[in-house]
C-alpha cells in the first residue's frame, strides 16, 4: 500500500497577511492559519479566498447580494437583498427560535391576527 500524499500549503501566522499574486501558482493554495482563511489564485491573477465563518467577528458590508444555500447542495438559494436605502435602517432579529414569515407567506387573517395581539 502506497503512503497518501502530503500535501502542503504556503503558510502564514501573521494576523491579516495576505499573498500576492506573485507568491501563488495557479492551482496553489496558501493559509493563513491566525486568521483562518485559505488563498487561491483565480484566472484573473487576482487573490481569492475561502474565510473560515466562525473567525468573522465584523460586520459584514457589501454592494452585492447574500445568497443562502440550504443543507441540499442544489440549484435552490435563498437571497437577500437591499433595495436601495434612503437613510440607515437597523433591522433586528428578536432573541427566540422560529420562522420569519414575509408578506407574501402570511394570509390576511394573519396579519390582523397579530396587529390584535400587538
Amino acid at each position: 500500500m502506497t503512503a497518501p500524499t502530503k500535501l502542503i500549503l504556503k503558510k502564514s501566522s501573521v494576523a491579516n497577511k495576505i499573498p500576492q499574486a506573485s507568491d501563488l501558482d495557479h492551482g496553489e493554495l496558501a493559509i493563513n492559519f491566525a486568521d483562518g482563511i485559505i488563498y487561491y489564485k483565480n484566472s484573473s491573477n487576482a487573490i481569492k479566498n475561502f474565510r473560515d465563518i466562525s473567525v468573522l467577528d465584523s460586520d459584514i458590508t457589501t454592494t452585492k447580494n447574500i445568497i443562502f444555500d440550504g443543507a441540499t447542495v442544489d440549484t435552490n438559494k435563498t437571497t437577500l437583498t437591499v433595495i436601495d436605502p434612503t437613510q440607515n435602517r437597523t433591522l433586528q432579529l428578536p432573541d427566540a427560535d422560529g420562522r420569519l414569515a414575509t408578506a407574501d407567506s402570511i394570509s390576511g387573517e394573519a396579519v390582523v391576527m397579530a396587529i390584535a395581539l400587538g
